[in-house]
């Protein structure tokens, strides 16, 4: 039966990503062929009871229903609202002029209700001037006319009948908007576990091609190492060896801060930024080509910066471990400069270097999981990934200046 009436309504086969819209519009269609229903049963009761002067209104609901119905299945749902709702309150309020105990008045308060529901809180401006179109034929049903109250009138069944109408509409539309804003935070959540699930395969595939490989490339250089004898080469087998563990021990440690960054709590301290850099420095000091680079930090011993210490440092040690490596060789004065910039709301700082720079066409790809501007690139290419995500947690940002032959220059803002 419920497959039928689907089919019924929206048309065999028809799909609608959009859930809530789904749902609204098959709502939609159970209220017109309600209506149908309605109109055709209080029909049968007056021919039942000999009543032939008021057909018409039953056949203009049938008819205006079928109407509204086909423009259901062509997908004009809003249109399809809006003639059902009207015709559904010109029809109570024809009933209403003849009705003198206002039972059929009750029917203002459903439609009233079904304007909220079918037109949906996006529709939110449209729903209350259909809700004030039928408080205003409520009115006009109760007294004749506005501002004018017959003698007749039963003023406490007029105001109960106000007051209910405006109690539901108000709940209804609270209740709306409750499930709206939950609807927006579980379509949010949706879109960020879809981006993780694709980053976990990305990260995962990458990540084990990026373990494999250095380990492939040491059983190789032991065998070699096994079948021979000279001692000059067997220290340049070692000195490999030596710089594939370095690049492995440097892709586990990526991991390592790609784990804490998006797992651990932000945890909110002084940092004092001069000290951070020396220390930065200090732990880089193996790096190939380190001890020929003039590193200045230019930071003020007093800068502090409330911060999380742990990102910060990853921060900092990606892009100085970056700069370190793309030093450019064929220059003399190697320098890599850490400085501040004042006059800014927040601080900003940048790790400016004179190295092999980063053509234009990679700007605005290098911050994606895994990229590698080129394929003599020595990284993983998450490094720099995992410092915009880092700044991420810490309401930060960070940007790009660069140009090939000429050097680079990162500048992070992070909010005070």
């Amino acid at each position: 039966m419920k497959p039928f009436l689907r089919n019924l309504i929206l048309g065999p086969g028809k799909f609608i990503e959009d859930y809530s819209l789904y749902r609204r519009a098959l709502l939609l269609g159970y209220l017109e062929l309600l209506t149908i229903c309605i109109a055709t049963f209080y029909f049968l009761m007056d021919m039942l009871n000999g009543i032939n002067s008021g057909n018409l209104p039953y056949l203009i609901i049938v008819v205006v229903s079928l109407g509204a119905l086909y423009l259901t299945r062509l997908g004009y749902y809003t249109a399809a609202t809006i003639i059902q709702l009207i015709m559904v309150d010109a029809i109570v309020f024809y009933f209403s002029l003849y009705d003198k105990r206002h039972t059929v008045d009750l029917f203002f308060i459903s439609n009233a209700l079904a304007s909220f529901v079918l037109l949906g809180y996006h529709n939110r401006l449209l729903s209350i001037a259909a809700v004030l179109f039928t408080l205003s034929l409520l009115i006009i049903s109760f007294t004749g006319t506005f501002g004018y109250f017959p003698k007749d009138l039963n003023m406490y069944m007029f105001f109960n009948f106000i007051f209910v109408f405006i109690i539901c509409v108000i709940i209804l539309y609270y209740a709306l908007r409750i499930h709206h804003h939950s609807e927006k935070i579980t379509k949010a959540k949706n879109e960020q576990l879809q981006k993780a699930n694709a980053e976990l395969d990305r990260f995962v595939y990458s990540a084990s091609h990026d373990l494999r490989a250095p380990l492939s490339s040491l059983l190789g250089l032991i065998e070699l190492t096994r079948k021979t004898d000279d001692r000059k080469e067997i220290d340049n087998y070692l000195t490999m060896m030596k710089g594939r563990i370095h690049h492995l021990d440097d892709f586990i440690r990526e991991i390592i801060d790609y784990s804490r960054n998006e797992r651990m709590e932000v945890i909110r301290q002084p940092v004092n930024l001069h000290q951070l850099v020396a220390e930065t420095t200090l732990d880089l000091k193996h790096l190939d080509g380190a001890e020929s680079i003039d590193i200045r930090n230019e930071v003020p011993p007093d800068t502090f910066l409330p911060s999380d210490a742990m990102r910060l440092k990853i921060v900092m040690n990606n892009l100085m471990n970056n700069a370190i490596k793309y030093h450019d060789r064929n220059k003399e004065n190697r320098f890599i400069r850490i400085s501040v910039t004042p006059g800014q709301p927040g601080t900003h700082f940048s790790v400016c270097d004179n190295g092999m720079g980063i053509p234009t066409e990679h700007h605005d790809k290098v911050f994606n999981m895994f990229y590698r501007a080129s394929d003599k690139s020595k990284g993983s290419g998450l490094g720099l990934y995992i410092v915009k995500q880092s700044l991420g947690q810490l309401g930060g940002s960070i940007t790009l200046k660069s140009q090939l032959g000429e050097g680079s220059t990162f500048t992070i803002s992070i909010p005070s």
